[in-house]
C-alpha cells in the first residue's frame, strides 16, 4: 500500500490514476450512481484494466486515461482539464483497441467487439463543452450507430452534491476550477481567501466521510494527498502565501502519520479478523464434516440393518421352503407306504382267492361254478392248479 504522505508532486494524470483506483468500493459506488448500475461493492470483483495501446496508423504507443471492469463490464474514464475536440476520436479508438484486446470466439462463432462504456470527466469550465460527446458509425448495408459519450462538468457539481451521489472519487479536483479564476484580472486577490476556506472545507470534509464509515482510512488518506497535492501546485503557482503554504505542507503532515499508523493498525486487525474467518471457516467444516460423517455413518447402519433384516428375511423364506421340502417329502413317504400297504392288502387278497379256489376245486366244483362264487374271471380259476 503507498503512504498517502508520499501524494505530493506527480502529474494530474497519475494523480488520477492514483485516487480512481485507490478504492475498488469507491469506484464502485461512482459507477452504480452515475450508470445507474446495482453492481455489489462487498462481492463484485473489480479489476483494472491494460490501458496501453499501438496506434494502427503509426504504430505509436497510445495511452488512455483508465480503464477497468466490474464482473465482465468494461468501463473506461479519461480526465480532462480543457477542452479537446478530437476526444471523441481518442475515446473510440481507444475503446476499438480495448474491444480487440478482449476479443471473445468459440470454435467457428463470429467474434463479439465490446466497446468500454466510456465517460469524459471536465475539471475546468469552457463553453464549448457539450453535455455529451457523439458520433455515429455507419457498417455497409446497416443503418447508423450512435456512439454517444456522457460527461461529468465538474465545476457544476459543489462538493456536498458531490458526496449525495457517492462521488467521493471526485472531491480533491474541485480544487482545479481555481486556475482559471487566478487567472483572471485580480483574480488571485479576489479568489485567495475563497480557495483557502474550500481547502479547508474540502479536508474537514474528507475526514468526516471518513469518522462516519462513508469512505475508508485508506480512501481518506488519499484524498487527502490528493487535495494536499492540487493545493500546494496552485498555491505555488498562484497566490504564493507562503503561511498557507506551511499550513499545506506541514500541518496534515501529522494527520498523514496519524492515517498511515491507523492504517498499519488496521492491518494487523484486519489480519486478525482474517485469521478469525479462516478459524471459523475451518471450524465450520470441520463441524460441517463431521456431520456429514456423522450422516454417512448412520446411512451406512441403516444399510447394514437393512442388508440384516434382507438375510433374516431371506434365512426365513429358505426354512419356510426347507419346511415345505420336508412336509412333502412326509406327504411323498407317506403315499408311499400307503402304496406298499395297498399292494400287500391285494396281494393278501389275491392269496385268499388263490386259496379258497383250491378249496372249492377239492370239493370238485368247475372251474364255472368257482368263478361265480368268487366273482373271479373263469380265466383265473383255470390258471389255478
Amino acid at each position: 500500500m503507498k503512504d498517502p504522505s508520499d501524494i505530493i508532486s506527480i502529474p494530474a494524470d497519475e494523480l488520477f490514476k492514483l485516487v480512481f483506483g485507490a478504492d475498488h468500493k469507491a469506484l464502485i459506488q461512482f459507477i452504480n450512481s452515475v450508470f445507474q448500475k446495482t453492481y455489489d461493492v462487498n462481492a463484485d470483483p473489480l479489476s483494472i484494466s491494460n490501458t496501453a495501446f499501438v496506434n494502427s496508423k503509426t504504430f505509436d504507443q497510445i495511452y488512455g486515461d483508465f480503464m477497468f471492469s466490474i464482473r465482465s463490464d468494461f468501463y473506461h474514464l479519461e480526465f480532462q482539464t480543457q477542452f479537446d475536440k478530437t476526444m471523441i476520436l481518442r475515446i473510440f479508438s481507444y475503446g476499438s483497441a480495448k474491444a480487440n484486446e478482449t476479443a471473445m470466439t468459440e470454435s467457428d462463432e463470429p467474434l463479439i467487439f465490446v466497446f468500454p462504456q466510456p465517460l469524459v470527466i471536465y475539471l475546468e469550465e469552457n463553453s464549448n463543452i457539450s453535455d455529451e460527446l457523439k458520433a455515429y458509425l455507419k457498417v455497409a448495408n446497416s443503418q447508423l450507430v450512435e456512439f454517444t459519450v456522457p460527461i461529468i462538468k465538474i465545476w457544476k457539481w459543489p462538493a456536498y452534491d458531490l458526496i449525495e451521489r457517492e462521488w467521493y472519487l471526485l472531491i480533491p479536483f474541485t480544487l482545479i476550477m481555481y486556475r482559471k479564476k487566478f487567472e483572471r484580472v485580480n483574480g488571485i486577490q479576489k479568489y485567495k481567501d475563497e480557495f483557502i476556506k474550500a481547502y479547508r472545507y474540502l479536508m474537514a470534509l474528507i475526514s468526516d466521510l471518513s469518522a462516519h464509515g462513508k469512505i475508508s482510512r485508506a480512501l481518506e488518506g488519499t484524498l487527502y494527498g490528493a487535495t494536499k497535492n492540487l493545493a500546494n501546485y496552485l498555491n505555488e503557482k498562484y497566490i504564493k502565501d507562503p503561511s498557507f503554504g506551511l499550513e499545506v505542507k506541514t500541518e496534515m503532515a501529522e494527520a498523514f502519520r496519524t492515517i498511515w499508523d491507523d492504517l498499519r493498525d488496521e492491518g494487523r486487525l484486519e489480519e486478525r479478523k482474517k485469521a478469525e474467518l479462516e478459524k471459523a471457516e475451518i471450524l465450520k467444516k470441520a463441524e460441517k464434516d463431521r456431520e456429514a460423517a456423522k450422516q454417512a455413518e448412520e446411512a451406512a447402519k441403516q444399510k447394514i440393518e437393512a442388508a440384516q433384516q434382507e438375510t433374516e428375511a431371506a434365512k426365513q423364506k429358505i426354512e419356510a421352503a426347507q419346511q415345505e421340502t420336508e412336509a412333502a417329502k412326509q406327504k411323498i413317504e407317506a403315499a408311499q407306504q400307503e402304496t406298499e400297504a395297498a399292494k400287500q392288502v391285494i396281494k393278501l387278497e389275491e392269496q385268499r382267492k388263490l386259496i379258497s379256489i383250491r378249496n372249492l376245486k377239492q370239493r370238485q366244483l368247475s372251474n364255472e361254478e368257482i368263478a361265480s362264487i368268487l366273482d373271479l374271471p373263469v380265466e383265473k380259476v383255470e390258471q389255478v392248479s
